[in-house]
């Protein structure tokens, strides 16, 4: 494990600055989780996720003892890290109560929940008996691992469920999912014999839930490493969905295996990406699943021209919703889709969103779709579609929504041209023959809600703040600040924008624009005006529900 510290160390019990361990359990269980990936072959690559880090916080001595007082103080220390920006994804958590029904720990695992940590508990190892499982471990809003062996049996001392029928285990409110039911263990994974780190540099073997608990915490991060936006829902879905259920533990799921044996290898096969690429034709652009732009070439196989780009809405201060250059206002629901062919389309992508990372949170989920299409005068363009749900009890009024693109064509010092197309709700940029625009398609042309098309002068409204501030991106997307081209090369961005758009309570609207290039202005036009007629042509039966 060395050289995986992260760097944030607590010590509850002796106030020692640096990592050490007294006991061993701790060295075991990490090891489990990280170790290994050396130069030696197996048996000492241990780990099941070797390249990430850890943070620590002791709170048992040497004996293994504890108190209630020194385990709340280590949650609160890993909820400080986290709020001071420290990446932590999942805390393992392999100890628990003998009392089943204390809710000691409770508001400590709410909060690792509302701070987006995933909370990992070993149920105990007071089994064979019905009602054993331990708290925290037992509580609907962790996940609660019990042990299989190398016969893909679960051992008599693997404590069972049900969790207890009271408040809150039985309030559906705080449950994973529909049928959780009081279901404990939620996952099982090996934890009988298993061989791992011990303190001074050596190995022993161990046999209990507390080694099977870091299997599980170690599969949560691999899915992290390949969608760092998932939520504890997803996460908790993707292991239990994709389960190994072994003939002798049917039916499931059931209080001895939960919903079966971690599989982290249909689990990751089944996570989705935060990022999917359109390459169908000459432009190239990727998406994602939190209203940012990736990588974006014209023509096929070119430099990538886009530096930064996101879907953006707002109101007045302080609603602006965005992910442009620093901001993390969007928050995925889940992945991005990515369908090939999805006829009459070569491509189609889909993602959703919300607002619940703004500063003020109006209850505005966002459903995006992409398509591309084959025929050989439609391969120029993606056309990106944006249905606006008010999930809330409340109206919003006047909310406006665009899209901001930072293109850099010219790639020596970013020093570009740029213009707007008002017959086209079209704005652009171009150096040498490389023009990349977008467009609105949607609301229709000449539409009053065609708010804005601006060129927007870095120098001036990006690079004093290093971000667009949100209160200046929003007089961008009301057309208070608008500006129709650059009299001179320099680093510039576009905004369009249309509304303002009222949205009633389970109500929605929709907008749709159009990122395309072309080897010259005037073929820029032709593929924009190809990218709006044939998005207007796009049938009912056609559209993806």
């Amino acid at each position: 494990m060395e050289g995986k510290f992260e760097g944030h160390w607590y010590d509850a019990v002796n106030n020692q600055t640096f990592p050490y361990d007294d006991h061993g359990h701790g060295t075991f269980t990490m090891g489990i989780i990280i170790g290994g990936d050396g130069l030696g072959p197996f048996p000492d690559d241990i780990g099941v996720a070797p390249d990430a880090k850890f943070v620590s916080c002791k709170c048992f001595d040497q004996n293994g003892s504890t108190s209630a007082s020194r385990i709340h103080t280590c949650f609160q220390k890993h909820g400080e890290w986290k709020a001071n920006g420290v990446d932590i994804k999942a805390i393992n958590n392999s100890w628990g109560a003998t009392n089943t029904t204390s809710l000691e720990f409770w508001q400590d695992c709410l909060n690792l929940r509302n701070l987006k940590i995933v909370p990992v508990f070993a149920i105990g190892n007071n089994g064979p008996g019905s009602g054993t499982a331990s708290t925290p471990g037992n509580f609907p809003i962790v996940i609660g691992v019990g042990v299989s062996d190398q016969n893909d049996n679960v051992p008599s001392y693997s404590s069972r469920g049900p969790a207890p029928n009271q408040y809150p285990w039985n309030d559906p409110v705080y449950w994973p999912r529909p049928d959780w039911n009081r279901t404990k263990p939620d996952i099982v994974a090996p934890g009988q014999n298993i061989r791992s780190s011990w303190p001074g540099g050596g190995y022993q073997y161990s046999t209990c839930t507390s080694t099977a608990t870091p299997h599980v915490t170690g599969g949560i991060l691999i899915l992290f490493q390949k969608n760092p936006y998932l939520t504890f829902k997803k996460v908790y879905s993707l292991l239990l969905d994709y389960a190994r259920r072994p003939s002798q533990g049917s039916p499931y799921p059931n209080n001895s295996y939960g919903w079966g044996i971690l599989n982290i290898y249909q689990s990751l096969l089944h996570t989705p990406s935060p990022w999917e690429t359109h390459d169908c034709g000459e432009i190239t652009l990727v998406v994602s699943n939190m209203g940012v732009f990736g990588e974006c070439s014209y023509p096929h196989g070119s430099l990538y021209h886009l530096y930064a780009g996101s879907f953006s809405i707002g109101t007045v201060m302080p609603y602006v919703i965005d992910r442009y250059y620093y901001d993390e206002d969007w928050i995925p629901i889940d992945g991005v889709y990515m369908y090939e062919p999805y006829p009459p389309f070569c491509e189609y992508s889909y993602a959703s969103y919300s607002d619940s990372g703004g500063e003020e949170i109006k209850g505005i989920i966002v459903k995006q779709k992409g398509f591309t299409f084959s025929e050989e005068n439609l391969r120029d363009f993606v056309i990106i579609e944006y249905i606006l749900k008010n999930t809330s009890s409340q109206p919003v009024f006047g909310i406006y929504s665009g899209i901001f693109l930072d293109w850099d064509i010219n790639h020596s010092n970013f020093a570009d041209y740029g213009g707007t197309d008002s017959s086209r709700s079209m704005a652009y940029q171009y150096y040498g023959n490389i023009y990349m625009g977008s467009a609105i398609l949607y609301p229709e042309r000449g539409s009053p809600l065609i708010r804005n098309l601006s060129i927007i002068r870095n120098e001036e409204y990006v690079y004093p703040y290093l971000d667009l501030p949100d209160s200046i991106a929003i007089k961008f997307l009301n057309g208070t600040l608008s500006f129709p081209y650059a009299d001179s090369a320099s680093d510039l961005s576009t905004c369009i924008s249309a509304g303002p758009f009222n949205i009633n309570p389970g109500d929605s609207i929709k907008v749709a624009f159009a990122i395309a290039g072309g080897l010259s202005l005037d073929s820029l036009k032709e593929h924009i005006d190809s990218a709006y007629s044939r998005y207007l042509s796009i049938g009912f039966s056609e559209r993806p529900s």
